[in-house]
């Protein structure tokens, strides 16, 4: 998976650190990190800083600003450079110029390659050095990670390029240890660790090193068309609690808060602009569980009944009427000018070659489009001349436009020169495996004229070698329709609006102002099969146990960041619809909880809490002995309390949050001859209390 540039860190038994000042010492031994001497075991959640906006994160200006934030909350950090992070990244997380460069190889012993690293990585040092940000320095950096899953690729010369990686990193003196994630053969003083949903098995390759699970998979990643994957929060914490009891001492959510893929950032290819990932904590059951027995009888914690509020997330309009006019969509629209690309009147350089390139060659990954454009000349003497036509493109791209003679998708040849376009787009490009640069996007060929000769022959026109000329990006790319700063109101039409249109820019006075969400795709249905309404977390977790959303569009809604937005309320939605659609259904709503709930076991707190100025407004479910079922879905058990239910109302009715003691002197006698009760809640969060 992927490579995070920093990491949250606590250490356990210390939930709170006091900000780091001092320089101190940051060593391990075969059992665990060792900090001023002392072992510790340390936990932490994955954050990768681009998938958030600057303002979502207090004062965060800059990569450096990030890791004196870390800094200041008290917290460590784990610096994992790479520069290949892989992360579901577009490309890795490399650039794709780098494929623009003589002898270039990724990942391996190529010189072109690692001189880029070297080059990449010493400047990401020295920025640290600098802002005296590692421990021996004062500073919050505790370890720091060198390539990426890795593994035993490329052969020989990957066995070298893996100890040059380990060379190059030692030859920093940062005063802190080096890490290689999934690296079996890692060289010293390398400390090789385990990523993936389960480590409690994993060995190190010296014992000498800890083990440390550099990544624990909180959940999995979306693809589109695909349903939506989702892993317990039982399972989670039964696979954190076996890591720890096997011997385990520094473990790392993966993802602890996913963020969204803005711009073209979603690598894959495929993959949504959510990464959600699954939050690491949820609502816990008994079984498949493991418990921490400090005496050996008395049960202090078990991984399926731990406390923890479900909250479901609604979205909300406005809720005024002046509220609500002013939130109408008033949408203006234009076409997409691309006959001045098929017609050859479009401005700009033109590369040229007498064969198909790679589109991200050609691109340079600035867009994800790319116009293949060349001519045929055709005569009545021609074979092909009066036979029907069809165009017949291989492509390793992601989509395909085709326009000949300026008609899109119809295929009629005239006498002399036929202009064909094709337009190749990209949503994603690969991001992990090995040769992954070498993976062809685009239009490769052959490109062909097929005629049907009859007696089940054809007649094939190989157009392949062709002259090519080749154009990058949109022509509203170009021209920037997207940014309300340079749109031309003339050249935008208020009637009309077409719908179920190809290449269609609308506008309407909404959000983003210039600002890119990502990419959307809501036609695109995931498969039927393979979901279930319930989940069983017992046995091994994979992508594909647990999957909901099958028949509906993989993401329907996208994260508008409250630093888009204008604080005078002027703000400008514009959607490219490529394929054909129609902006009237769109809406935008805020997000918040509606819905809390809690399933608590006896001698621990149970907390509802809803979100801003939202208070507990209803109490819809509530039953203290032996509930059943899930969030939504409650039911009363065999026995339980009267009385539970007047308490958690006087409780909690009216406030933004409540905590209760979980006992039967607190809600009642239950009646249960059990080992132990449990409680139940749901609650409704709104703007007010319900009055009834």
């Amino acid at each position: 998976m992927g490579s995070s540039a920093t990491l949250f860190l606590l250490c356990l038994p210390l939930i709170c650190f006091a900000v780091i000042n001092n320089a101190y010492e940051v060593s391990h031994d075969g059992r665990a990190i060792t900090i001023d001497g002392q072992r510790k075991i340390l936990i932490s959640g994955s954050i990768h800083y681009p998938r958030s906006t600057a303002e979502m994160w207090p004062s965060l200006i800059s990569k450096r600003r990030f890791i004196k934030t870390v800094q200041s909350e008290g917290l460590y950090a784990l610096l994992r450079i790479g520069p290949y992070v892989c992360a579901e990244w577009n490309f890795g997380g490399l650039p794709v110029w780098l494929l623009n460069m003589l002898n270039m190889q990724f990942r391996t012993k190529n010189d072109a390659f690692m001189n880029e690293m070297k080059n990449f990585t010493t400047l990401i040092v020295d920025m640290m050095k600098h802002e005296k940000l590692f421990a021996p320095q004062g500073g919050p950096i505790i370890a720091a990670q060198i390539e990426n899953e890795y593994g035993g690729a490329y052969g020989e010369d990957g066995k070298e390029y893996i100890k040059w990686c380990a060379q190059l990193a030692d030859s920093y003196h940062i005063g802190v240890p080096w890490l290689m994630c999934q690296q079996p053969d890692a060289p010293p003083p390398m400390l090789n660790t385990c990523n993936g949903y389960y480590c409690d098995q994993f060995i190190p390759n010296s014992n000498n090193t800890p083990q440390i699970w550099t990544e624990n998979w909180t959940g999995w990643f979306k693809y589109w068309g695909m349903p939506n994957p989702h892993r317990t929060a039982e399972d989670l914490a039964f696979a954190v609690a076996r890591f720890f009891q096997f011997g385990g001492t520094f473990m790392n959510y993966y993802m602890y808060h996913g963020g969204t893929n803005f711009g073209r950032t979603a690598g894959g290819p495929y993959i949504t602009t959510s990464y959600d990932y699954d939050a690491p904590l949820d609502e816990y059951v008994p079984a498949w569980s493991v418990s921490i027995l400090p005496d050996c009888y008395t049960e202090v914690y078990n991984t399926a009944k731990v406390n923890a509020q479900t909250s479901i997330m609604v979205k909300k309009e406005n809720e005024t009427d002046d509220a609500k006019e002013s939130s109408a969509l008033k949408w203006q629209w234009r076409y997409e000018p691309h006959e001045e690309m098929i017609n050859f009147t479009a401005h700009g350089s033109n590369l040229t070659a007498n064969k198909l390139l790679d589109q991200k060659i050609v691109t340079n990954d600035i867009s994800d489009y790319l116009w293949y454009i060349t001519s045929v000349d055709i005569n009545k003497t021609d074979l092909i001349w009066d036979k029907e036509i069809k165009l017949r493109v291989n492509t390793t791209g992601h989509g395909l436009h085709a326009f000949v003679n300026g008609l899109y998708l119809v295929i009629q040849l005239q006498p002399g020169k036929n202009n064909i376009a094709l337009l190749s787009s990209t949503v994603g490009l690969q991001n992990g495996g090995e040769y992954y640069e070498d993976v062809e996007v685009g239009i490769h060929g052959p490109v062909e004229l097929v005629a049907d000769a009859g007696n089940n022959e054809t007649i094939t026109k190989d157009l392949s070698t062709n002259k090519w000329i080749y154009k990058t990006g949109l022509q509203g790319e170009r021209y920037e329709f997207y940014n309300p700063l340079k749109i031309q109101k003339e050249e935008w039409i208020g009637d009309d609006l077409p719908s179920n249109k190809s290449f269609v820019w609308y506008k309407g006075q909404a959000w983003v102002n210039g600002k890119s969400l990502g990419r959307y795709w809501t036609s695109y249905l995931a498969d039927q099969n393979g979901c279930s309404s319930t989940c069983d977390y017992r046995g091994a977790y994979s992508a594909s146990k647990c999957m909901t959303n099958c028949g509906e569009p993989t993401q329907r809604w996208y994260h508008v960041p409250r630093s888009f937005l204008h604080d005078d309320g002027d703000n400008t939605l514009i959607l490219m619809e490529e394929l054909g659609g129609s902006p009237y259904n769109v809406m935008f709503q805020t997000v918040t909880v509606g819905k809390a709930c809690a399933h608590s076991y006896e001698g621990q707190e149970l907390e509802l809490a809803c979100q801003g100025e939202r208070v507990i407004s209803e109490i819809k479910f509530v039953s203290f002995g032996q509930p059943e079922g899930e969030c939504g879905s409650f039911e009363k058990g065999h026995c339980e309390s009267p009385y539970a239910i007047s308490v958690i109302k006087k409780k909690c009715l009216g406030k933004g949050s409540c905590s209760v003691g979980i006992s039967e002197k607190e809600l009642g006698s239950t009646g249960c001859m059990v080992g132990q009760n449990r409680l139940a809640v749901e609650a409704i969060c709104d703007t007010k209390v319900n009055e009834r």
